[in-house]
């Protein structure tokens, strides 16, 4: 786990002192909440899977209200919010690279086949150029970013692809 120990202080673990915790746990939701911000701020307005932005702040702001209760914070239940969070988070933004990885798939191989039918229609320098970029790519990108994506995203950009070829 990713969040500060959470170790009760005279359970002779060795854990941090109270206040040492706090401060950590502070610390550490400050860094999240930025990260989130940032997240936020860069999603692409056009993907159709949005992160949900507002659960995973809404658990920091319970896991930082935990840490606030007296006489002690409840930490077993902040490591299990924080386990949540974490999860749902890698969870969305796993889906969220998925999707932008469909998407190279899709206008880069769109951008293969139309150099392909235009390439005489080119200047030389400018077809050399986009060939020698688009090499790494049809010669085994393609198919790396393919095999992490789901196998009916694959068939759907392969059938994509087949049908660009026939046009």
């Amino acid at each position: 786990m990713s969040t500060p120990s959470h170790t009760h202080e005279n359970s002779g673990d060795g854990g941090l002192p109270s206040s040492a915790r706090m401060a950590s746990l502070v610390e550490y939701i400050a860094v999240w909440k930025n990260k989130l911000a940032e997240g936020r701020a860069l999603s692409p307005p056009h993907h159709t899977f949005k992160p949900r932005w507002d659960l995973h702040d809404s658990r920091l702001d319970e896991i930082e209200r935990l840490s606030r209760t007296e006489p002690q914070p409840d930490w077993e239940r902040i490591e299990a919010l924080d386990s949540d969070f974490l999860l749902d988070f890698q969870a969305d933004m796993a889906a969220s690279m998925a999707e932008a990885s469909e998407g190279f798939v899709r206008i880069t191989d769109l951008m293969a086949q139309r150099l392909e039918e235009k390439k005489f229609e080119l200047p030389p320098e400018t077809r050399d150029s986009l060939e020698e970029m688009l090499l790494p790519y049809q010669d085994g990108i393609r198919d790396k970013m393919l095999d992490a994506l789901p196998i009916e995203t694959r068939r759907k950009l392969e059938e994509e692809k087949r049908r660009l070829a026939e046009e």
